[in-house]
C-alpha cells in the first residue's frame, strides 16, 4: 500500500493514518499500527534497520526497505525500487545513478543539461531519464507541465506516471483539484506515480489534503500564493516566481534561490551548479557551485570524498561521510560558514565551538551557523538557543513564550532558528508554532498549548498545515497533537508502533523511555538517533535528548524541562510533571 494508499488520512491530520504507516492508523493514532507498520512490520519492529542503515527499511517503507537504502524498494513502491534508486544507486550512494534517474545518468550527470534547461521534453517524454535530468524536463519544470503534471512520468519514474499527475491533474492545478483529491489513485497505485501524489493524494495527506494545503495554503505560499498556484504560475511555470516568490522566502532559500522558486535555476543548478555539482555550495546556497561537485568531484566520484572531505560536499556527500559530518560546508551554510564547520571544526569538534560561537547562522539561517553548530550548546542544550546565537539561550527561553517570539519561521534564514522562533524553544511552544511564521504557535491553535493539545485535535487546532505558517502547526493538525500522539512517543518504536507505544503518551514517556519503547531511533532505528549527538538517541531519550545530546533523555524530562534542557528533552515540556508543563 503506497503511503497515498494510506489513504485518508495524512501526516498531519494524525487522525487516522501516519505518514508512514499508510494504512489505516494514524501516526497519532498509531494506537494500532506503526508509521511504517505499513505492512505489518512497525518502524519499530524494523528495529534492526535504521533508516541510516539504509538496507531494509524506509521510514515510509511500509515493508522493506528504508529510504535511505533505496536499493530495493521504492518509497513509493515500498516494495521494489527505491526513491534514490529509482535506478541503481541510491541517494545516499550517489556514485551510480541518479536519484530519480530512472534510467542511466546519475543526478550529478546532469551537468550538462540544467535541469532547468529541460524545457523541451517533458518529463512524461523523459521515458528513461533522471528526475533531474529527463534530458530536458526539470523537476519543476517538466518542460511545461509542472512537476505534478509531469505528464505520465513520475519524479522517479521518468517514464510513466507523474509525480502528481497520476490523474491528469497538474500540482498546480490542484487550485482545483485537491492533492487530496486525487484519493482514488494511491502512489503504489498508480504503479508509476510519484512520491508526492501518487494518484491523487498528496503525500502528506494521503487522503484529503495535500501538505501544503493542509487546509487553504500551500507550503510554498506561505503567505499568498501556494506553491502549486505561484500566482497560478505552476510549480514548472514557476520560473519566473519562486517559491519564494510565492510568499517570499523559501526554506531552503537562503538568500538567493530557493529549493522550490528553481527561478531560472532548476533545483539541481541552484543557480549555476546542479545541485548534484554541489562543488561549493550547499543545497541551501545554490548560486555557485553545485552540490556533488565536492571541488571537482563528481557526485559519483564522490565515493572517495567524504563530505567533509569535499570541504565543500552537501548533505549527501557522496561518499562516506554523514551529513552530520559536512566537514567544512553545512548543507545550509550557504555562504560563510557549513553547518557543521562552525569555523573549521567538524561537527565532532565542535565541541568548542558553541552552536552561538559559530556563528549567526541557523539551519535555516544559512548563513553563519550550522545547524549542527557544533558547540556548547546542543540544540536543546540550555546555554545558547539555537536561534538566540547569542542573546537567549533556548533554556532561557522559558520567559519568552514563542508565541511572543512570534515572527521569524523556521525557514527564515536570518532570525530565529526553528526551535525558538524567537527567543522561546520548541519544547515552550505553548504559544507558537514551530512554522507558525508569524502569528500563532503551533500549540497555539486556539489558545491550547502543545500539552494541552490532549483536548484540541490538530484539526481543532486549526486547518492550516505546518507549512501554512501562520495558524497552526504540524503537530497541531489532528486531534492529537505529535506530542500527544496518541499514547506513545514518536521514536518509541522498537516493539510498540511509533505512537502505539502501547499506552503511554509522550508526555507519558516519562516513565517510558522512547528508547524503552523499544531500541530504535528514528534514524538508525536501533542505537542512536539522527540528532544523538552523545550517547543517546533521541529515541532512546532515555538518557539523552534530541537536542541536548549528552545528559538527559527526553524522558527523564519527567524531572526537567526543556527550558531546564540542560537537563531534561524536549518532551519535559509536556505532561511528564506539571512543573514541565509549566516552565
Amino acid at each position: 500500500m503506497s503511503r497515498v494508499e494510506c489513504g485518508h488520512v495524512s501526516r498531519v491530520e494524525c487522525g487516522h493514518m501516519s505518514r508512514a504507516d499508510c494504512g489505516h492508523v494514524s501516526r497519532a493514532e498509531c494506537g494500532h499500527m506503526s508509521r511504517v507498520e505499513c505492512g505489518h512490520v512497525s518502524r519499530a519492529e524494523r528495529g534492526h534497520v535504521s533508516r541510516a542503515e539504509c538496507g531494509h527499511v524506509s521510514r515510509a517503507e511500509c515493508g522493506h526497505v528504508s529510504r535511505a537504502e533505496y536499493g530495493h524498494v521504492s518509497k513509493a513502491e515500498c516494495g521494489h525500487v527505491s526513491r534514490a534508486e529509482y535506478g541503481h544507486v541510491s541517494r545516499a550512494e550517489c556514485g551510480h545513478v541518479s536519484r530519480a534517474e530512472c534510467g542511466h545518468v546519475s543526478r550529478a550527470e546532469y551537468g550538462h543539461v540544467s535541469r532547468a534547461e529541460y524545457g523541451h521534453v517533458s518529463r512524461a517524454e523523459c521515458g528513461h531519464v533522471s528526475r533531474a535530468e529527463c534530458g530536458h524536463v526539470s523537476r519543476a519544470e517538466c518542460g511545461h507541465v509542472s512537476r505534478a503534471e509531469c505528464g505520465h512520468v513520475s519524479r522517479a519514474e521518468c517514464g510513466h506516471v507523474s509525480r502528481a499527475e497520476c490523474g491528469h491533474v497538474s500540482r498546480a492545478e490542484y487550485g482545483h483539484v485537491s492533492r487530496a483529491e486525487y484519493g482514488h489513485v494511491s502512489r503504489a497505485e498508480c504503479g508509476h506515480v510519484s512520491r508526492a501524489e501518487c494518484g491523487h493524494v498528496s503525500r502528506a495527506e494521503c487522503g484529503h489534503v495535500s501538505r501544503a494545503e493542509c487546509g487553504h495554503v500551500s507550503r510554498a505560499e506561505y503567505g499568498h500564493v501556494s506553491r502549486a498556484e505561484c500566482s497560478h504560475v505552476s510549480r514548472a511555470e514557476c520560473g519566473h516566481v519562486s517559491r519564494a516568490e510565492c510568499g517570499h522566502v523559501s526554506r531552503a532559500e537562503c538568500g538567493h534561490v530557493s529549493r522550490a522558486e528553481y527561478g531560472h535555476v532548476s533545483r539541481a543548478e541552484c543557480g549555476h551548479v546542479s545541485r548534484a555539482e554541489c562543488g561549493h555550495v550547499s543545497r541551501a546556497e545554490c548560486g555557485h557551485v553545485s552540490r556533488a561537485e565536492c571541488g571537482h568531484v563528481s557526485r559519483a566520484e564522490c565515493g572517495h570524498v567524504s563530505r567533509a572531505e569535499c570541504g565543500h560536499v552537501s548533505r549527501a556527500e557522496c561518499g562516506h561521510v554523514s551529513r552530520a559530518e559536512y566537514g567544512h560546508v553545512s548543507r545550509a551554510e550557504c555562504g560563510h560558514v557549513s553547518r557543521a564547520e562552525c569555523g573549521h571544526v567538524s561537527r565532532a569538534e565542535c565541541g568548542h565551538v558553541s552552536r552561538a560561537e559559530c556563528g549567526h547562522v541557523s539551519r535555516a539561517e544559512c548563513g553563519h551557523v550550522s545547524r549542527a553548530e557544533c558547540g556548547h550548546v546542543s540544540r536543546a542544550e540550555g546555554h545558547v538557543s539555537r536561534a538566540e546565537y547569542g542573546h537567549v539561550s533556548r533554556a532561557e527561553c522559558g520567559h519568552v513564550s514563542r508565541a511572543e517570539c512570534g515572527h521569524v519561521s523556521r525557514a527564515e534564514c536570518g532570525h530565529v532558528s526553528r526551535a525558538e522562533y524567537g527567543h522561546v524553544s520548541r519544547a515552550e511552544c505553548g504559544h507558537v508554532s514551530r512554522a507558525e511564521c508569524g502569528h500563532v504557535s503551533r500549540a497555539e491553535c486556539g489558545h491550547v498549548s502543545r500539552a494541552e493539545c490532549g483536548h484540541v485535535s490538530r484539526a481543532e487546532c486549526g486547518h492550516v498545515s505546518r507549512a501554512e505558517c501562520g495558524h497552526v502547526s504540524r503537530a497541531e493538525c489532528g486531534h492529537v497533537s505529535r506530542a500527544e500522539c496518541g499514547h506513545v512517543s514518536r521514536a518509541e518504536c522498537g516493539h510498540v508502533s511509533r505512537a502505539e507505544c502501547g499506552h503511554v503518551s509522550r508526555a507519558e514517556c516519562g516513565h517510558v523511555s522512547r528508547a524503552e519503547c523499544g531500541h530504535v531511533s528514528r534514524a538508525d532505528c536501533g542505537h542512536v538517533s539522527r540528532a544523538e549527538c552523545g550517547h543517546v538517541s533521541r529515541a532512546e531519550c532515555g538518557h539523552v535528548s534530541r537536542a541536548e545530546c549528552g545528559h538527559v533523555s527526553r524522558a527523564d524530562c519527567g524531572h526537567v524541562s526543556r527550558a531546564d534542557c540542560g537537563h531534561v528533552s524536549r518532551v519535559g515540556l509536556y505532561q511528564c510533571h506539571a512543573n514541565c508543563i509549566n516552565i
